[in-house]
């Protein structure tokens, strides 16, 4: 392939959309170029890059640069700067002030009220709206995916305007920054007035009014639409919806991510198996100078699992994927890459390449978002919050693990899926993935009796703990796909390997001298990995008996599982002792004097203390994986409709006179969430009670429950569109977990389209405020809809609104029907269409 090259210093030119040259700033097409030189003794455009990547600014910082002279040292901060923040030195064009890039302002993705000026990202080009204040300050891309997101907001051409006008309308700087800042709070009191004189209300009386949705018009050079033609047929939605997906990518102006849009559209070509427009859009994607390496990885996956089914694998296709195996710091998007390619290498025979891709777990919020995206997307389920209930899925310590091995199974290769999940080397990690795979098995099987056979022989030497959580998932999968029976008959037989599982008594805080002595590495706390399993197993089997209506078994279960966790390691109540007795070392010191046989030895007291107080730290440490665990537990059985035996565990073990048991429930968020969710199911005196045990205006709560409560009561009474407001606040705070939120908003519109139907989902999904959650929801709707044969419809809906979504939005929109239309035309690839039970 063939780059334009720079008239003026000839270097390649990577965009083919490029104006100006990247290397020498000279123009391209004989206009005068955009880039103007940093004027002398100013920093220049370079500054932004360093700052951004985090790292110094030049390499051998406190050296003399080249030419002898010696830098100036940063000037500290004295005046409105952060602490520890410096400024900018004006003889050193890449020095950075970091004070400044601290109080960036967030670019909002969408126009709305007090943000209509429109500015585009120099890096990504992400197209965004800022208020008129913002104009020639430091502002942050849109784009959470954007490498260098920092960047000065242009400022107009002054003109001549009427000074009066406007006048006591405008909001200052200082109440913008109020209003976005007190909107969690403002809900959070309301929610908890209103719950406190009126339970059955809950803060969702308070309708909140739907901005009015910004008009977005494509730019004049986009091509010509075409009058959508009423399709019944798949292979007219496959061939319309590769035209759309092509049309949309190619969009260059007021597109606020090409990238993205291009990503999608190699993997629509990829998956309809349409290799060489697969490859040329493949080549558009790397000529963006914005576009992330790892933007490659799923659609050459898509493309392998395409030519995988087809008989015919281009042999070097992943080693093509490998080169971009980087995962940064943060965003979901690189979890996914890496997930999906991790599969593909089990799939491909290379299971050992696998492991070392995902030798390092990745924990947390986008880790598990990741493991629900890609369960619902390369699963073929399209429900996302159908795959959140899959019982396999809760706490894993290995969520990539166990992602590759739902897709693995979900290609249809279950003997290498299962050798897959046996190959991990921590039993809760190992035996998780004989659950997920035991799940995916039933729940493609004919029926269990197909099944059963396979299953016991891959049971064959495994734990208890393992066995329980297998036939647990089992039985979710078979009641999935409307096979109570089965389920029943799973169910038992996971009753009875959680039988042969003998609690541990509670484990009691070591003495001072056992702490002290105990090995650096765990403080001589075994591993909890097996209990750990054991805790989860028991959680499943509750979960799945909750849904078969056998309550009294359920409750039992959940209890046992509070139980194996209590010997995992000592409690947060006396680990939080043992750190707060570490702050007085004079006392610990003679006390570890007398307790070790130090003869007062001064140095030899010193040293004990410090040894003591690293184990107590690790200690502690244990201790929160077994209270974190524990809330999950609760969490999940809140959820799924077990409010009050939730908040009967927590309490027994709030007020328990054994140290071992005890543990500081009341004082997390824990309580508020139990509440609300007894609330949302029906269960007002049990939301009573709990209210009661906490002083007036004093109960635990999330902000970010709140808003996931009033998604939930929005849904209830028939208006999701009244939750905007609260979503558009939400992704604009810095205080949310995006993940948190695009979970939540997922799960509602899996809810939305299952009660209301494809087209009323589109009219709530395309007006979504978060950039990634929107894509995927518009996503996971095209699919659904082409799977449950509503497609028609919706095609007719998104005509409508083709001049309204951005391109990256239609780019998504056409990957969904692509993905449905290639399950509907390829009956030997699909997968039930029984959406998985709600918990």
């Amino acid at each position: 392939m063939d780059f334009r090259t720079c008239p003026l210093c000839k270097a390649s030119i990577l965009d083919d959309d490029a104006e100006d040259c990247p290397s020498c700033g000279a123009s391209l097409n004989g206009k005068p170029s955009s880039s103007a030189k940093p004027a002398a003794g100013k920093p220049a455009a370079t500054a932004r890059p360093a700052a951004a990547s985090g790292k110094p600014a030049a390499a051998g910082a406190g050296k003399p640069p080249a030419g002898g002279a010696a830098r100036k040292p940063p000037v500290p901060m004295t005046r409105g700067g952060a602490p520890g923040a410096t400024a900018p030195d004006d003889d050193n064009p890449f020095d950075v002030d970091t004070a400044a890039l601290q109080k960036a302002v967030p670019v909002s993705p969408r126009p709305m009220k007090g943000r209509t000026v429109e500015v585009v990202c120099p890096m990504c080009e992400t197209k965004g709206f800022i208020a008129p204040q913002h104009q020639g300050k430091l502002v942050r891309c849109a784009s959470a995916e954007c490498k260098f997101p920092n960047f000065t907001a242009p400022v107009p051409k002054k003109e001549v305007v009427d000074e009066s006008a406007g006048k006591s309308k405008g909001l200052t700087t200082g109440m913008l920054a109020g209003i976005g800042t007190g909107v969690a709070a403002v809900l959070a009191i309301g929610a908890f007035f209103l719950f406190r004189s009126k339970p059955q209300e809950v803060a969702l009386d308070t309708v909140v009014p739907v901005a009015p949705t910004p008009k977005v018009e494509l730019p004049k050079n986009a091509p010509a639409l075409q009058q959508r033609q009423t399709l019944s047929t798949i292979p007219e939605i496959l061939k319309a919806s590769l035209d759309d997906v092509k049309r949309a990518a190619a969009v260059r102006d007021n597109n606020p991510n090409r990238a993205r849009g291009r990503k999608w559209a190699a993997e629509a070509f990829a998956a309809s198996g349409d290799i060489k427009e697969a490859r040329e859009q493949l080549q558009a994607l790397m000529a963006l100078s914005a576009a992330p390496g790892y933007y490659q990885i799923e659609p050459l996956v898509t493309l392998y699992l395409q030519q995988r089914a087809a008989g015919k694998v281009e042999p070097a296709l992943l080693d093509e994927a490998l080169k971009h195996a980087r995962v940064p710091d943060s965003a979901r998007g690189p979890v996914d890459a890496i997930s999906a390619l991790a599969a593909a290498l089990v799939l491909d025979g290379r299971p050992e390449k696998a492991a070392e891709l995902l030798k390092t777990p990745i924990q947390g919020p986008r880790a598990t978002a990741s493991l629900l995206w890609m369960a619902a997307s390369y699963g073929r389920v399209f429900d996302y919050e159908a795959v959140a209930s899959v019982p396999a899925f809760l706490a894993s310590n290995h969520p990539q693990w166990i992602a590759a091995t739902w897709i693995v199974a979900s290609e249809g290769d279950k003997a290498g899926a299962l050798k897959w999940a046996q190959s991990a080397t921590a039993a809760d990690v190992r035996e998780g993935g004989l659950a997920v795979w035991g799940a995916r098995v039933a729940r493609d099987a004919a029926s269990l009796s197909a099944v059963t056979p396979e299953i016991e022989t891959a049971l064959a030497g495994v734990s208890p703990a393992g066995r329980a959580r297998v036939w647990a998932n089992v039985a979710h999968g078979r009641f999935a796909v409307g096979d109570p029976p089965g389920a029943q008959t799973a169910i038992k037989l996971a009753d009875v390997a959680l039988a042969e599982i003998k609690a541990p008594a509670p484990m009691k805080t070591p003495g001072m001298a056992e702490i002290h002595n105990s090995p650096s590495n765990r403080a001589g706390v075994p591993d909890s990995a097996p209990l750990r399993s054991a805790a989860l197993a028991a959680e499943n089997v509750a979960a799945v008996h909750r849904l078969l209506k056998s309550d009294a078994l359920a409750s039992e279960s959940l209890a046992a599982s509070m139980r194996f966790t209590e010997g995992m390691a000592p409690s947060r109540t006396e680990t939080d002792r043992l750190l707060k007795e570490c702050e007085n070392r004079i006392a610990m010191e003679n006390q570890l004097d007398a307790a070790l046989n130090l003869k007062g030895n001064r140095d030899a007291k010193f040293r004990a203390f410090y040894q003591y107080q690293q184990r107590v730290t690790t200690l502690a440490a244990l201790a929160t994986e077994r209270f974190d665990l524990q809330i999950a537990i609760l969490r999940e059985a809140a959820a799924s409709g077990m409010a009050k035996t939730a908040w009967q565990l927590m309490q027994e073990r709030e007020t328990s006179a054994d140290a071992a048991i005890r543990q500081p429930f009341n004082k997390t968020r824990l309580p508020g969430y139990v509440a609300f969710q007894a609330f949302v199911g029906g269960d007002v005196d049990t939301a009573r009670q709990i209210e009661s045990a906490f002083p007036p205006q004093q109960l635990p709560q999330d902000p970010l429950d709140l808003i996931a409560l009033r998604i939930a009561r929005a849904r209830q009474q028939g208006n999701a569109l009244s939750v905007y407001e609260d979503l558009r606040n939400t992704y604009g705070s810095p205080t949310f977990d995006r993940d948190l939120v695009d979970m939540e908003v997922l799960r509602l519109v899996s809810r939305q389209y299952r009660e209301a139907g494809a087209v009323k989902t589109l009219e709530f999904a395309w007006q979504l405020p978060g950039e990634s959650a929107r894509e995927d929801a518009l996503w996971l709707l095209a699919a659904a809809a082409v799977r449950d044969g509503k497609a028609s419809d919706l095609w007719k809906e998104t005509s409508a609104l083709e001049r309204k979504l951005t391109p990256p939005d239609r780019a998504a929109l056409a990957r969904g029907y692509v993905a449905g239309a290639m399950i509907a035309s390829k009956g030997s690839r699909s997968t039930s269409t029984a959406a998985l039970p709600n918990q």
